[in-house]
């Protein structure tokens, strides 16, 4: 078979065109204004988390802080500081450091049952040095929420109180409470 230019240049542009079929001679194609391309077994393109993205699920309720990723768990057993603290640690995390007044509000917003928050233990104690809180997780004590008088140890009551509670009756200030108390509480998860 011979090399016709003439006719491999109709073959092109054929092509180009999108005219139907490219073969030399075959009829030409029209295409509707609606004809839709078909794709068989189109399959959606899948979009994984990164590696280190975890959910954040578990507890009674959960929200997920927009400044830092952490997730807070609201946590409705009723237990003591130490319990609190190793179920928190069990899940990943540690009792909740509050360190803005922003993440105060979202833990005091955390949805319930009942609706309003109770009383709930957070990550400060002072048990390593009498009256020096600090955070179970080794951050600093940059933003503090104490309601007025407090920490104040027991006050007169005498009770040795080292553990902290965020108060929902007292739109989310922090008093310091004895640890054997029993309370429900707030896990953070990095």
């Amino acid at each position: 078979m011979r090399d016709d230019p003439a006719m491999r240049g109709l073959a092109v542009l054929a092509l180009l065109a999108g005219c139907g079929d490219a073969t030399i001679g075959g009829p030409p194609v029209e295409a509707s204004a609606d004809a839709q391309p078909e794709v068989a077994d189109a399959v959606p393109p899948v979009v994984l988390p990164p590696p280190d993205a975890r959910s954040c699920a578990g507890g009674d309720a959960q929200v997920v802080d927009p400044s830092n990723g952490h997730c807070l768990l609201y946590v409705a057993a009723i237990t003591t500081w130490s319990l609190a603290q190793a179920d928190c640690v069990a899940r990943g995390g540690s009792l909740a450091a509050i360190s803005s007044a922003a993440e105060n509000g979202i833990v005091t917003g955390l949805p319930t049952t009942p609706a309003t928050l109770p009383d709930v233990w957070i990550g400060l104690t002072d048990t390593a040095v009498e009256g020096t809180f600090t955070w179970v997780t080794g951050e600093a004590l940059a933003y503090t929420n104490w309601r007025t008088g407090e920490p104040n140890n027991g006050g007169t009551s005498g009770m040795q109180e080292d553990c902290a509670v965020l108060e929902a009756d007292t739109a989310g200030t922090w008093d310091d409470r004895p640890c054997g108390r029993q309370y429900p509480y707030i896990c953070e998860m990095p």
